[in-house]
């Protein structure tokens, strides 16, 4: 038999270091991806090349410009009117002009492909939303808005003047949930409603609302599909004196679901 040697002996133990199992972990910092700057420069610098100009999306829901690029969709929707507020989320933000009513941790607003979506977890006793538009609705004015709502939505979209549970209180506007549809209003403690049939009004379909109110009381609303304005149904009501010469505001309101918006308005008129 051989005799081992000492340097044969460091051989393989040489030989065994270099075939053992690397760290788990790594022995330098790893750069972030939104830190690492290229040190790499390109090779040559173009010259006399136009760079394109970013133009910012801008909201001007009460620009001259915007209210005229709508005044015909607004006359052809709402005869007698004239357009004053006017916004389709196209830049997929909301304007400083709309607030945010009571949401909590259980409500998600989003916007998104020009749409607003309002989700809502049912919380007992609970409602949430959101409040639109320049908030100055006063009398011989109205607004518009675009909508649609999942099956399982609870909701309120309406015009409201007061502080809520006092005597002062006003509202009309649509509640709908998954068994009725109904026109509602509130003339201080006291509750309004008239049903309509439920089959106008359908969910995962856009309908357009619609609520005004003139300065001899009289409340109009009107619902109807927009890809068929054929199915609508309408509510008109001569309101008390109480009614005159207030200050309204919107408000869409969730108990649970999700309600979108695509398009709001707000409008004056002239009665005919």
């Amino acid at each position: 038999m051989k005799k081992i040697t000492s340097s044969f002996i460091l051989m393989i133990l040489f030989l065994v270091s270099c075939t053992s199992t690397p760290p788990q972990t790594p022995t330098t910092t790893p750069v972030l991806l939104g830190t690492y700057t290229p040190t790499l420069a390109p090779t040559a610098t173009p010259t006399n090349t136009l760079q394109p100009t970013a133009t910012a999306c801008v909201t001007e829901p009460n620009s001259v410009s915007t209210l005229n690029s709508v005044q015909d969709k607004t006359s052809a929707l709402i005869p007698n009117a004239t357009a004053i507020w006017y916004e389709d989320f196209h830049c997929n933000e909301i304007s400083s002009g709309w607030g945010v009513a009571h949401a909590g941790p259980t409500t998600n607003i989003s916007v998104a492909n020009g749409v607003i979506t309002i989700s809502v977890q049912k919380v007992e006793g609970k409602w949430e939303g959101i409040s639109p538009g320049s908030n100055s609705l006063e009398d011989n004015k109205g607004m518009l808005v675009l909508f649609k709502y999942t099956a399982d939505t609870l909701a309120n979209l309406f015009i409201s003047t007061g502080e809520w549970q006092t005597p002062n209180y006003r509202r009309w506007g649509l509640t709908t949930d998954n068994s009725s549809r109904m026109w509602v209003g509130w003339e201080g403690s006291h509750w309004l409603s008239s049903y309509f049939p439920p089959e106008v009004l359908r969910p995962e379909t856009w309908f357009y609302l619609t609520i005004s109110l003139g300065d001899d009381g009289q409340v109009t609303m009107k619902i109807w599909e927009k890809d068929d304005p054929n199915n609508h149904t309408d509510f008109q009501k001569r309101m008390p004196d109480s009614w005159k010469g207030r200050n309204w505001l919107s408000l869409f309101q969730l108990y649970e679901g999700t309600l979108e918006i695509d398009e709001y308005l707000e409008f004056s008129f002239e009665k005919p």
